[in-house]
């Protein structure tokens, strides 16, 4: 279960950079007012400003409220004492090393059971609205925020952890992305003594003194207590023990273990799916909380929710300061809204009613059997618009489709390989007309077909007039074909078993628009000039600073029960194709053409990329003059041509727009065609995948779509016709 989301692959520490300032003051809590452990309703707090904070004076700044542990408090984690970590150290660092300004706020929550829980309690007073409600409004009120939902964020460590799923689900309209580190109490557990005659050594305490110098379980008994089974009427503590004479108390242990998170998810399933972003961490060797962990993400899994887990190497503490560092803020870089990310002009939004219209045209798709299941998404710059899914994920099985289902996203890898060979570009290592023989020697003497014989499959060639540059492979210009399309092609490979790029070329490079393996030879570039296979540089380049967490060659074993079922209606009506087995761990060769394996959400997150001009978060990958020329014609006069179905199995002639479209560096553009107003603007970027992924990105209304089915053969009608259907209607309702 690999946080590939969190991490970001940031730069090391710039010296000398700028520190920021720490402010600790007072907050007043009326929701603590009156609490009967007697703890001040006044809490201190501690507040990490951003180094510009002192002088970009009309700026202003997300907040990421950080909740410490049980025995811990915020001068400790403020590093004014000697402790596992010092928050201004360590966000020092991750700025240094790429992540955004923020505002990092941290309250006292030691109470005289040395932690309140973060929980409601007529003992301990009502910390969950202490938290969502007087602490932020106070921090709002004092400081230059951006006070929306959107630019807040909550993590924690341990009780804080736990403190952070538990106001996290119950609180979407305050935060918007949560991270537990190392999150206790997830599940109601009892000592072994329980329910057999041996009382808990708490139970022998009766003065706040003893309470003092008894061990860390016994003191956390209490703590949990105050906050989970208040009783005003049961001094001098004012709490019940889940145990009395040894015996576990049923109701106690009720009112316990329904303030365990892991009973808590199934009641907050909505709120869960409307937080932006979820992560959730802790060390293998910090047992039980990994199990707990492990539980939590297959819970959010088994019903849909996104998210991202880690379990790394490490105990409850020994990496925390390096966990904060290096994925909580870059997390929180990555998941807030900024200042200036996304102008109010350019936040798209799809009102109720057209949520619900985009959800019951999806699942009218495949009412008529257009499609065994579909899950779509629609994004702008700043999150999500839209995500829906309607249908089974394998009907034989009777599963139905998740949100974050996976699928094999075939062609749709080539945008990905395009943006690899940009950033290549962008690094001086290559120049688009570079002719592809400097790289590899083969593209030497390239031959162009003149006579093909139908009957026994030879030919003549010629050489050809002009070297294949790079730009040509981008284009699909090189005059390399493909097997299922192309007659030509298709009987030379069968003859030969040769791939296409070892055939004489169907066109000279340059001069006709053929899709094309085209960008399978461009991954041998990236190879050739990286000196490192595809899978490993996607992921440390591309896909770890997206969050592209399930995007990869292979589909790890515990995910492999989220892939999709292929069907093909080659023969007139839905068959569920025979399995084919994925490999778990990524093995080479990889193709720069084909073969990922991705879900909506982290192809979103693609997409967003390329709507913010290279960047998402705090990552760029591009510069916007880059993406900007990934979108000029390269193609000239000519035109996107319709390509045939040699091989009917796989594929129908495609693509829409035929004829009219222009290419760019790795995209279909959009002509300017009246017949197309209710659709996607001119210049937007699209292309697909062979099991009827698709995706466009509208740079003028500032949103990207993307649908996955796994339905053969390509631009199947029925197919195409969902795309279609949803794509208009999300232009309908778009605000």
């Amino acid at each position: 279960m690999a946080l590939g989301a969190l991490s970001t692959g940031l730069a090391s520490q710039t010296p000398g950079r700028p520190k920021g300032t720490v402010e600790r003051v007072k907050v007043h809590g009326s929701t603590l007012e009156g609490n009967l452990e007697g703890d001040p309703a006044d809490r201190d707090v501690s507040i990490y400003l951003p180094p510009s904070y002192a002088t970009a004076t009309s700026r202003r700044y997300p907040v990421v409220y950080l909740l410490h542990g049980y025995t811990d408090n915020d001068d400790r984690w403020f590093g004014r004492v000697q402790h596992f970590i010092s928050v201004p150290e360590v966000v020092d660092k991750s700025l240094a090393a790429g992540a955004r300004e923020m505002i990092v706020v941290m309250p006292n929550a030691y109470t005289r059971y040395q932690g309140s829980m973060y929980s409601s309690s007529a003992t301990t007073g009502d910390w969950e609205r202490f938290i969502t409600k007087d602490l932020v409004s106070y921090v709002d009120g004092h400081y230059r925020t951006i006070a929306e939902v959107k630019s807040r964020g909550l993590a924690g460590h341990s009780m804080g952890g736990y403190g952070t799923i538990r106001i996290g689900m119950k609180s979407p309209d305050v935060f918007s992305s949560i991270y537990a580190l190392s999150p206790c109490c997830m599940i109601f557990t009892m000592n072994a003594g329980a329910g057999r005659g041996a009382p808990p050594r708490a139970e022998s305490i009766t003065t706040i003194e003893e309470f003092e110098k008894a061990d860390f379980p016994t003191k956390a008994q209490f703590a949990s207590a105050a906050a989970w089974s208040p009783n005003p009427k049961n001094p001098p503590f004012f709490f019940d023990l889940p145990t009395r004479n040894g015996e576990l108390q049923p109701l106690v242990a009720a009112k316990w273990a329904a303030n365990a998170p892991l009973a808590m998810v199934d009641q907050y399933l909505g709120n869960l799916r409307r937080l932006r972003a979820i992560a959730a961490d802790a060390g293998d060797m910090d047992n039980p909380i990994a199990g707990t962990v492990r539980t939590l993400h297959d819970m959010l899994e088994t019903n849909g929710v996104a998210h991202a887990i880690e379990i790394y190497e490490g105990n409850h503490v020994n990496r925390i300061a390096e966990r904060v560092e290096t994925r909580v803020l870059p997390f929180f870089s990555v998941n807030l809204a900024f200042p200036g990310e996304a102008p109010a002009s350019t936040r798209q939004k799809i009102a109720g009613a057209g949520a619900q219209a985009l959800s019951q045209q999806l699942a009218a798709a495949v009412e008529r059997g257009d499609t065994p299941g579909v899950v779509a998404l629609v994004v702008g710059r700043d999150g999500v618009i839209y995500e829906g899914a309607a249908g089974k994920l394998d009907v034989g099985r009777n599963v139905p489709m998740p949100v974050n289902a996976i699928f094999n996203i075939a062609s749709m890898t080539k945008p990905i390989t395009s943006v690899a060979i940009m950033m290549l570009l962008e690094d001086g290592k290559l120049r688009l007309d570079d002719p592809v023989s400097q790289y590899l020697p083969e593209f030497n003497n390239l031959q162009v077909i003149t006579k093909f014989n139908e009957v026994d499959g030879t030919y003549e060639t010629r050489p050809a007039r002009r070297a294949m540059t790079i730009r040509h492979l981008m284009a699909h210009t090189s005059g390399i074909g493909y097997g299922f399309t192309n007659p030509i092609v298709n009987r030379l490979q069968r003859g030969t078993q040769k791939s296409e790029w070892e055939l004489p070329l169907l066109s000279d490079p340059g001069d006709k628009w053929n899709y094309s393996a085209s960008t399978r030879v461009l991954g041998l570039i990236v190879e050739k000039i990286t000196g490192m296979p595809l899978e490993p540089l996607y992921q440390r380049r591309i896909f770890q600073p997206l969050g592209m967490v399930d995007t990869s060659w292979a589909v790890a074993a515990d995910k492999q029960s989220r892939v999709a079922t292929t069907h093909s209606r080659a023969s007139g009506t839905l068959e569920e194709q025979p399995r084919t087995p994925i490999p778990s761990t990524p093995t080479p060769p990889f193709r720069g053409d084909g073969g990922l394996y991705s879900t909506v959400r982290d192809y979103g997150l693609f997409m967003r990329m390329l709507l913010n001009g290279g960047r998402l978060g705090s990552n760029r990958l591009l510069t916007e003059n880059t993406v900007r020329m990934m979108g000029e014609n390269q193609i000239g006069s000519i035109f996107v041509e319709q390509q045939p179905d040699a091989d009917t199995l796989r594929t129908r002639p495609f693509p829409l727009g035929a004829g009219r479209d222009k290419f760019g560096l790795g995209f279909q553009i959009a002509s300017n065609d009246k017949r197309s107003a209710r659709f996607r603007s001119p210049g937007s970027l699209s292309w697909a995948g062979i099991f009827n992924t698709e995706f466009w990105i509208d740079p003028v209304r500032h949103i990207g779509g993307v649908q996955m089915m796994q339905v053969l053969p390509f631009y199947d009608e029925r197919a195409i016709r969902t795309l279609r259907d949803f794509e208009e209607l999300v232009y309908q309702h778009l605000r």
